[in-house]
């Protein structure tokens, strides 16, 4: 390799150890965004990360969901904005669905106050085709994962219909399971409005179904590992527009252009959303009580809020207004 290639490569070597170093600001409201490659995750990261909170994105798809087109690597120089803010937080490749994990691992997660849930799949992949591997030699645990792939493959392969709803509705039960595990106060998940279309080829139409399975898990009671209350919010956009889906954005915006009361008649852009869940974020109640000795106790009524696509916009305008003021 020529010298250029071989400074290119180290180049992003070292990029790649900056976004996986952990705790880069310990001391700061601490955040794991499950499935934080993604079109809303991604931006719940930057805007998190902009605040100046702690941001753990854990995602199966890093570091090839949105890869430089030479190192394969996100690259934070292309970004719009001056600041490089991917390097601020930290990023591992993990797949919730299969949550082998060391306990140095869960140990740098231990101490996050807010976990977001933004894992989601539109339709079922055609042909059970994915453009991601299951398996990555820069797995922490790559030897295990390659093992397991290699039993899946003796066995009948799940459907993409499976995989979709997994990916839907399992993920959540996983998700919140790691959560009471790590002892994480607040969980927020992005589930779907119950006017979502399902279109052919562009949504499943199971998608609504397996949102709406995943709330009702969410509607009970739930607590920590430790015994406290977990506070839940639960978003439910009618459509959420993004710049990384042009062609469903284009199909969705002249939907609701000429169709009277569309399904898809929404203000929601991936970044408000985004917006919205950072806000949220810092807004929850600490879910405990002091009790008349002096100590802490968990709380009898934990925070239970559902936003509905309007409340969602009206929340971001709101609190976006009332930090304007602050400063």
């Amino acid at each position: 390799l020529s010298p250029v290639c071989l400074g290119s490569l180290r180049r992003a070597a070292s990029i790649n150890a900056e976004y996986m170093g952990p705790n880069k600001r310990p001391s700061a409201h601490k955040m794991i965004v499950v499935g934080g490659t993604g079109c809303v995750g991604e931006r719940v990261c930057k805007h998190a990360t902009n605040r100046g909170h702690n941001v753990w994105s854990l995602s199966k798809n890093f570091p090839y969901s949105f890869p430089h087109s030479w190192t394969k690597l996100y690259h934070p120089i292309e970004d719009f904005d001056d600041k490089p803010w991917p390097l601020f937080m930290t990023w591992r490749r993990f797949n919730i669905l299969r949550p082998i994990a060391t306990d140095h691992f869960m140990d740098d997660l231990s101490g996050a106050e807010t976990m977001v849930h933004c894992v989601g799949q539109q339709r079922p992949t055609m042909m059970g085709f994915s453009k991601y591997s299951d398996v990555d030699k820069n797995d922490e645990h790559h030897s295990i994962h390659e093992a397991l792939e290699q039993l899946r493959s003796n066995r009948v392969r799940p459907t993409p219909e499976k995989e979709f709803e997994d990916t839907n509705f399992r993920s959540v039960k996983c998700s919140l399971a790691m959560a009471k595990h790590l002892n994480v106060r607040n969980f927020i998940f992005i589930s779907a409005s119950g006017v979502f279309p399902t279109w052919p080829f562009v949504f499943g139409d199971k998608f609504l179904d397996c949102k709406q399975n995943a709330e009702e898990i969410l509607s009970g009671d739930h607590f920590c590992q430790d015994g406290t209350p977990m506070n839940v919010a639960i978003l439910r956009p009618k459509f959420i527009y993004s710049d990384r889906k042009p062609i469903t954005s284009a199909i969705a915006l002249l939907h609701s252009a000429i169709i009277p009361d569309s399904p898809v008649e929404s203000k929601l852009t991936a970044d408000r959303v985004a917006r919205c869940i950072v806000n949220l974020s810092t807004e929850f109640k600490e879910a405990t009580s002091e009790s008349t000795s002096g100590t802490e106790q968990p709380a009898s009524d934990p925070v239970k809020w559902i936003f509905e696509d309007e409340d969602i916009f009206r929340y971001m305008v709101d609190s976006e207004e009332a930090n304007k003021e602050e400063e």
